[in-house]
């Protein structure tokens, strides 16, 4: 049985305001035990930083789910009410919940939890190579490190503004910068090198947010950037991926949204991506970020073969043909077979909004998926003049079952 656990906070001041990506929505750690952000809506503070896709009802997230029995039933775990930005799991043991305004910590799965300690910044993202050993990124991208399993946080040797962390086989360490360029550690806070260029480079483009997902020596890359008004306020996506513990990068995918494209049909066919993550020892996964009055949801996975791609797709639940957004808060996966994925559906407009979360499971690497959870359905009544009620967070009533 898991315990329900309260944890008091300070209301959030400036450190809501990060400059890092969080982490996504949703942490295998085995077959049964797995974490993700509740699909509850975020009690306020909004503060212009929002979930990837503009919806906010899990972001930052009030509370931290667990599962135990592979994604069919979650309980709640820790809460807080300046809420969650994600959450870091080692083992079925050892797993930290980084809070809006403090940092948690569980050496029993998430029955319990207590308090860690912040860096002299808040800390957005943190990632663990052992029980005592972790790396974390402040809300302006600073790296820093632990080595007492975050009771004391220190300045790292790498001293560039970081927007994601990736832990790697056997110690490793993976940093990707503010234009997309990625940097390794050769174990520890020891030995940082470049192994991939950044974006900065290509004329116009700006931003260059970044995630990165590992799996062993696997690791995927998702850079993103907007194009400046002269060029028509287009887009660019670049995915690169390692198979040897994050030596050589080669690019999978790319996408050239802007007036004078380079690409004109991306690999997976998707478009509009949202996520790239990495899948057993080579594989990697790519799934289409919106799904805006649209059929499905895409997800593009490789073959059990290793040619070609299996192309999926998630119908429509829970509203059915009503669905009008659809937002990817996260996806993982624990093997080349078991993932799971997060997604947040909303139907209506302006003065009526419901929304409720899904979580996904897939079995066979991502050919077909079945809806495993879903939230209860949370509706937002009397909002005038916001197309959602992120705006006003008085809005929400309790969930309708």
């Amino acid at each position: 049985m898991v315990h329900r656990a309260a944890v008091s906070a300070a209301e959030p001041g400036p450190e809501y305001e990060t400059e890092v990506l969080p982490n996504g929505g949703v942490e295998i750690v085995s077959a049964q035990v797995g974490f993700a952000l509740s699909g509850e809506p975020s009690p306020g503070f909004d503060g212009g930083v929002g979930s990837p896709g503009g919806l906010d009802i899990t972001w930052p997230s009030p509370s931290v789910l667990v599962t135990h029995d592979g994604a069919r039933h979650w309980t709640r775990s820790l809460a807080a009410p300046t809420g969650f930005w994600g959450i870091d799991a080692l083992n079925t043991n050892d797993v930290w919940a980084v809070g809006v305004t403090a940092l948690y910590r569980s050496v029993d799965g998430g029955r319990t939890w207590q308090s860690a300690h912040e860096a002299s910044k808040s800390l957005v993202r943190v990632a663990f190579t052992s029980p005592s050993a972790g790396f974390g990124l402040t809300v302006k991208g600073r790296l820093v490190q632990t080595v007492n399993a975050g009771e004391s946080w220190t300045a790292s040797s790498w001293h560039g503004q970081g927007f994601a962390l990736c832990p790697m086989y056997g110690g490793a360490m993976l940093v990707a910068d503010e234009t997309g360029g990625i940097w390794r550690s050769a174990g520890g806070d020891s030995g940082w090198s470049q192994v991939a260029p950044g974006f900065a480079y290509i004329q116009q483009y700006y931003g260059w947010p970044t995630q990165l997902s590992c799996q062993g020596s696997n690791a995927v890359e998702m850079s993103s950037a907007f194009c400046e008004a002269s060029c028509g306020g287009g887009f660019a996506v670049n995915v690169r991926q390692t198979t040897d513990d994050g030596f050589a990068w080669q690019t999978t995918e790319t996408e050239d949204g802007g007036p004078n494209p380079t690409v004109s049909q991306p690999v997976s066919g998707l478009g509009e991506l949202g996520d790239a993550v990495a899948v057993g020892v080579s594989g990697v996964c790519m799934v289409s970020g919106y799904g805006i009055e649209e059929e499905t949801i895409g997800i593009v996975c490789p073959s059990p073969t290793g040619t070609g791609y299996w192309k999926a797709a998630l119908p429509y639940q829970p509203f059915g043909r009503e669905r009008e957004q659809a937002t990817v808060q996260g996806i993982d996966f624990l093997n080349a077979s078991t993932g799971w994925l997060v997604l947040d559906g909303v139907r209506g407009q302006n003065s009526t909004v419901s929304a409720r979360t899904e979580i996904w499971a897939t079995s066979n690497g991502g050919l077909t998926w079945r809806l495993a959870y879903l939230t209860p359905i949370y509706r937002a009544i009397n909002c005038p003049g916001a197309y959602l009620p992120d705006d006003d967070p008085q809005c929400w009533r309790t969930p309708l079952g």
